[in-house]
């Protein structure tokens, strides 16, 4: 509903109203209202799921958290920029590619810990400090990103990214807080009634990415796919290797890696279609929906595996 409201008063602002058929065609009432709901309903389910001692566990883990924010914030998104100048992409494409990595892992990643029997609790840490974090780093880095490949391409105005980034990335999240401060009991039943509809919802939002490029879909999943799972399958193995480097235990190594290479897809997503109004530059985020759980199922049953000794 914030966004709705933030929605409808820029356009009312703008007098675009007068100028469109903004909510008469389905497309638009999809990309532009649909849209930022699932997302919101996804990040308020994680929210349900988070409590402040998750933000506090940085003190008990330091280096593992350091390890896993620095990999996540700064490195992936530094890799990205390696990759995408390696492949020849549209200019659309590359920011697409580079706001993928600008996207650090939500509820899947959490998912995905818990079935390699990963730490789960290391997990929704970082995924809880990296998406507060999304509110400045996405913007910023979005706005160096359009700015340095597609220039008068798009409009950019980076202070206009930051309040949809915050309704429905950020605020979502804290009303989900705020409900399993106050009862355990609720925020439970909530997540069990939720749960079903974060899969649907993530479905959702790739096949509306894909529809909305129908035209072009299948020649920019031919550029799109290797850069995309380069990216993910890299990062995994330097997420995992970086932890043992610096000692971090087993468990959490490989939380640290499916941290580091697995993104909000749907994020990406998300900004790209309702924010900029770019179908092209969702394509990264559609296409990594549709390969990231090929590259996963080895590493969870890896390190389901290599984690059977409780010590690990």
């Amino acid at each position: 509903m914030l966004y709705l409201t933030y929605c409808f008063y820029s356009k009312v602002r703008s007098g675009s109203f007068k100028k469109t058929n903004y909510f008469q065609t389905m497309s638009g009432f999809v990309i532009k209202v649909l849209l930022p709901l699932a997302l919101a309903f996804i990040m308020f389910g994680m929210g349900l799921t988070l409590t402040i001692s998750d933000f506090k566990r940085v003190i008990s883990l330091p280096k593992a958290t350091a390890i896993g924010l620095i990999n996540q914030l700064i490195l992936l998104p530094l890799f990205g920029l390696l990759v995408v100048t390696i492949f020849p992409l549209s200019p659309t494409l590359t920011v697409g590619v580079l706001l993928l990595t600008f996207c650090p892992g939500g509820t899947t990643s959490n998912m995905i810990s818990y079935l390699a029997k990963a730490d789960v609790a290391l997990s929704v840490t970082l995924t809880a400090i990296s998406s507060m974090a999304t509110v400045i780093t996405i913007p910023l880095f979005l706005g160096m990103a359009i700015k340095r490949y597609m220039g008068a391409q798009q409009d950019i105005n980076v202070a206009k990214i930051v309040l949809p980034v915050l309704v429905i990335a950020i605020v979502p999240v804290v009303i989900g807080m705020v409900i399993k401060a106050r009862s355990a009991s609720t925020a439970k039943a909530i997540e069990k009634i939720l749960a079903p509809f974060s899969v649907v919802f993530f479905i959702f939002i790739v096949v509306v990415a894909i529809y909305n490029d129908r035209a072009n879909f299948f020649t920019h999943l031919k550029q799109a796919a290797l850069p995309v799972l380069v990216i993910n399958i890299v990062m995994m193995a330097f997420g995992f290797f970086s932890a043992r480097l610096f000692k971090v235990n087993l468990r959490q190594s490989f939380t640290i890696s499916l941290e580091t290479g697995l993104q909000n897809g749907t994020l990406a997503i998300t900004i790209a279609t309702t924010i900029l109004s770019n179908t092209e530059m969702s394509i990264p985020g559609a296409v990594y929906g549709l390969l990231m759980f090929f590259t996963v199922v080895p590493v969870i049953i890896f390190a389901r595996k290599a984690l059977i000794n409780p010590a690990n």
